[in-house]
């Protein structure tokens, strides 16, 4: 999964180039393995075609990829030295700390403490990652999943948007290990996640429809849950329940589905997971309630870099929470995007002139779309703010205002770009 940032002042294709090399030091990409091609990361990047070409040169130059002629562009010998690259600043980060310690007078003993600590937490950074390849699954005639290919890393907040039957619950009961792949591979910092145990301790799930024990209360529930996450907080799930006022000791079948749900989310937390599969969770929550998890979940994402993965049909839902959404549509990701350079990246002009204008007359901008009312132009263009500015005030227009886009009209517009109607997709 090759992301760029479009408010970052560094060039896409060097973007581009630091992108692939990363997935070719943690692991995703291997010798040989073939890239997207050119027209296809293009499209998927909502990019010029130069751009992408621009990069895959000078990878090649490198001796990072090879490109053979008509199959494509493939990982190349240099995934070594890039590792080794890798490997050589990880020792310089650790040389850097223990010297200062050093210099303080610290002793030895604690020195090597520190050092181990640096050394374990950078390298759970470098490897800690999500990663999906050519992940396929089918229920008899059926195929929920086809051909899924994603990275989602550490810490992120990733919003997985579908229709009814679009393949979510199946992808995050892959996730969790309750399904094995009938094709492809899901690795999770860097182990299989299918009948690992020691890695199932560390994820937790919550279905659309809530489980409990019959006739079991929240007490009970804890309990059974501290036997199997070493991690698990009493302290964390008596002080969320009391945030939530809800009666511990009250049999669960008595709740209502809200109150259900919200007593899985304060179980969830109290686990202390590394990643947290969602699916529809948040559903029927009201708004104060789902402000507050919303909360709850950014916190957890920066004091214990968790990592939740939210399914949901609503894309409203998940805008203000996700710093990435990906789109599934018919068992595979057709769109997937980084929130942040999405909306900036995008806007919406309305002006007028005293004759009407053609999109000809636009040609210095990036126009996605445009929508003509007599003298009125309303165009939806890529680019900085700043700049759109500045080309529209050359024009003299007789009135000119650019408007945000909420993140659903960008899925519609960015959506349309690649022939699909969004919404058919979503609702």
């Amino acid at each position: 999964m090759i992301l760029i940032d479009y408010k970052s002042r560094k060039p896409i294709y060097e973007q581009i180039i630091d992108s692939i090399k990363s997935l070719i030091v943690s692991g995703v990409l291997e010798r040989d393995d073939q890239l997207p091609s050119v027209r296809q990361l293009a499209q998927e990047l909502a990019i010029n075609p130069n751009t992408i070409q621009k990069a895959y040169g000078e990878l090649e130059r490198e001796g990072v990829i090879y490109s053979l002629k008509g199959r494509g562009s493939f990982v190349g010998s240099g995934i070594q030295e890039l590792r080794m690259v890798q490997q050589q600043e990880l020792i310089e980060q650790i040389f850097e700390i223990s010297g200062e310690l050093c210099e303080l007078q610290v002793p030895q003993q604690e020195v090597c403490a520190v050092v181990q600590r640096a050394y374990e937490q950078e390298k759970r950074r470098i490897e800690s990652m999500i990663e999906m390849k050519e992940l396929s699954k089918q229920f008899g005639d059926i195929q929920a999943l086809h051909q899924v290919s994603a990275t989602i890393q550490k810490g992120s907040i990733f919003g997985l948007i579908g229709s009814n039957g679009a393949g979510k619950s199946t992808l995050l009961r892959l996730l969790a290990g309750i399904y094995r792949p009938d094709y492809g591979e899901i690795r999770i910092d860097g182990e299989p996640v299918y009948e690992n145990e020691r890695l199932k301790q560390r994820i937790f799930y919550i279905s659309d429809d809530q489980f409990f024990f019959n006739n079991s209360n929240m007490e009970d529930m804890a309990r059974y849950y501290a036997v199997i996450y070493p991690r698990f907080s009493y302290d964390k799930f008596h002080r969320l329940t009391e945030l939530f006022r809800l009666d511990s000791k009250r049999n669960l079948n008595t709740f209502s589905k809200g109150m259900q749900k919200q007593a899985h989310i304060i179980l969830a937390l109290a686990c202390e997971p590394d990643y947290l599969f969602c699916d529809e969770t948040f559903d029927g929550l009201d708004p104060v309630m789902w402000q507050a998890v919303k909360r709850l979940l950014a916190d957890a994402v920066v004091e214990q870099q968790l990592t939740p993965i939210i399914a949901s049909h609503n894309l409203r839902e998940l805008e203000d929470i996700c710093d990435h959404i990906g789109l599934l549509h018919q068992g595979g990701i057709v769109f997937e995007r980084e929130l942040d350079g999405l909306q900036s990246n995008i806007q919406k002009v309305q002006c007028a002139f005293s004759t009407a204008k053609g999109i000809e007359d636009f040609s210095g901008l990036d126009v996605v779309t445009m929508e003509q009312r007599g003298n009125l132009s309303i165009l939806v263009v890529r680019g900085e703010k700043s700049d759109i500015e500045a080309y529209m005030k050359k024009m003299n227009p007789l009135y000119c205002e650019l408007l945000p886009l909420s993140l659903e009209e960008i899925f519609i517009t960015e959506m349309e770009v690649l022939g699909y109607d969004i919404q058919q997709l979503i609702y």
